[in-house]
């Protein structure tokens, strides 16, 4: 059975090109994948350089503790660490805003970055 998916995209460290391959690697999970224009943000509730920014859609057929695993070795092949993260390096996060039909990270959704990433890429406005 398909899955929508709705995810969020950041990275603080090599952004651009960290954001390029995340976008390459999860064209191999997610079907259909679209992305929305990337922007750039001031970091929340940590201390660090501006975040590079983009919400991506499209579906997949795997269960959401597999999506989970998949989206961090992504993570970890852009070059996520457990010591970067505390030193307040991102070199990407992604989190799963939707997956078939139920919200994560609902406070996330109220964001700026994430309502226009959002609306730029569903403009029947079914996710709102």
């Amino acid at each position: 059975m398909v899955k929508e998916l709705v995810l969020a995209l950041g990275a603080n460290v090599d952004a651009k090109e960290n954001m390029e391959q995340a976008r390459h690697l999860l064209k191999e999970l997610v079907q259909d994948l679209r992305c929305s224009t990337s922007v750039w943000t001031q970091p929340i509730g940590i201390v660090s350089k501006p975040f590079l920014n983009c919400v991506a859609t499209g579906a997949c057929h795997i269960e959401y503790s597999q999506l989970r695993d998949c989206i961090k070795a992504i993570e970890r092949e852009c070059g996520n660490s457990t010591a970067r993260r505390k030193r307040g390096e991102i070199a990407m996060d992604i989190d799963v805003l939707l997956y078939d039909g139920k919200r994560y990270h609902t406070n996330d959704w109220n964001r700026d970055y994430i309502k226009r990433g959002i609306e730029e890429l569903f403009s029947n406005n079914e996710l709102r």
